[in-house]
């Protein structure tokens, strides 16, 4: 049978096709989730594989050192993911104080958390895969080996990186960055081929052990020892006891349709604010409903980032944020010129999504971040694993 694979990189492309569909921010990434549904493989095949691949392609987005979040469709159910790694066992408020601390810093070793992307590929592989998980993970090994061509976007993040890093280097050490990041202290330009041979060290380890590895092996252990020469939070123990766990969902019917999101932690409900907002605002003209969509999500973020923390730490139900009186209220407080909103700006930042479906009735919805561009700043130098800094919004 002649099979018909999707395959789109541009919310522009309008696409049909009746045996599957993958969509991502970059065609390498993409396309090594078309392989997993040639190869007869179902969307989580190909979700995982593309989450791999994206790993080596866009590091300057996400990474093995970051988090992830799925929700994953089958004819049987929806189930929410949340692959966010827990804050170090033996960090707390006091102990930062007691190195001249009161806030959390942005780069550096101490706003590092558990990564958990990685487990989560490894435990919606366990539950949902059809193909082998080597196999899954091996168009990613091939780009980290053999080498892959820059996009201009990646190029000029990646750029963008370099001169923020050397700006905080006082923080952490980047040259081991610059080791992992640079060919002779210079950022890929577009078209540059990149080979990163420690990333696929590290996703043949991933691949062969289905993840264990890097939560109590030799990656695990490597992790640890630059955590531990960097007078770090996070451990062994931290890594060993890293779980995922299904997530609560929250939906909301607009213009027709059911969005849906994960609960808190994540940032869900402020995707889903902002379009009640949206719905209570009746813009009329496009200009006018392009102004109040941006304002309705600077809101929709003070809100969310003043507020949103683990859901069983939060002061009330996050439900409360699309209530029709809440969100009416929102929308009358839009004005028509920009504002800041009173609770906290929102901050600038990027990740990298993906999406899949297959022929048997099963999508996944996918996101993976190293929170801000390659994480921390901070390197495991031997294998090339960039930490993430998710801990930097902690309060």
């Amino acid at each position: 049978m002649t099979q018909s694979i999707g395959l789109s990189t541009s919310s522009r492309t309008v696409t049909y096709s009746k045996d599957g569909m993958v969509a991502t921010s970059q065609p390498l990434a993409a396309e090594a989730g078309a392989k997993m549904l040639r190869r007869g493989g179902n969307a989580i095949d190909a979700a995982i594989a593309m989450a791999a691949a994206l790993t080596v392609v866009e590091p300057t987005s996400n990474g093995l050192g970051g988090d992830a979040f799925a929700i994953v469709e089958t004819n049987q159910s929806i189930k929410g993911f949340n692959g966010s790694g827990r804050a170090p066992a033996s960090i707390s408020i006091d102990a930062l104080k007691a190195r001249g601390m009161n806030t959390m810093p942005k780069l550096g070793i101490i706003p590092v958390t558990v990564p958990g992307a990685v487990k989560l590929w490894a435990d919606l592989h366990k539950q949902y895969g059809a193909l082998p998980f080597e196999d899954v993970l091996a168009p990613a090994i091939l780009l980290a080996e053999n080498g892959y061509p820059v996009s201009p976007v990646v190029s000029h993040s990646w750029q963008r990186a370099q001169r923020s890093y050397k700006n905080a280097q006082a923080h952490f050490p980047y040259d081991q960055w610059a080791r992992v990041f640079t060919q002779n202290g210079k950022t890929p330009k577009p078209g540059d081929v990149i080979t990163l041979k420690g990333h696929a060290k590290d996703l043949k380890a991933i691949a062969k052990t289905k993840g264990n590895d890097f939560y109590e092996g030799d990656i695990a252990k490597a992790i640890i020892k630059t955590v531990e020469n960097l007078n770090g939070f996070l451990s062994l123990e931290d890594l060993k006891n890293h779980t995922t766990t299904e997530s609560p969902l929250m939906n909301m019917r607009y213009h027709g349709g059911e969005i849906i999101e994960l609960a808190p932690n994540t940032q869900g409900v402020i995707a889903l604010e902002a379009l009640g907002i949206m719905h209570y605002k009746n813009a009329l003209s496009r200009e006018a409903n392009l102004h109040a969509s941006i304002e309705a999500m600077k809101h929709a973020f003070s809100d969310g980032l003043h507020h949103i923390t683990d859901l069983n730490d939060m002061s009330f139900n996050p439900e409360a944020f699309l209530t029709p009186s809440f969100l009416k209220a929102r929308a009358n407080a839009l004005k028509d010129t920009a504002q800041i909103p009173k609770a906290v700006s929102p901050k600038k930042g990027g990740t990298v999504y993906l999406a899949t479906a297959d022929q048997y009735g099963s999508s996944v919805s996918f996101i993976q971040s190293n929170y801000m561009g390659f994480g921390s700043g901070v390197v495991v130098d031997a294998y090339g694993i960039a930490l993430q800094n998710r801990g930097h919004t902690f309060s």
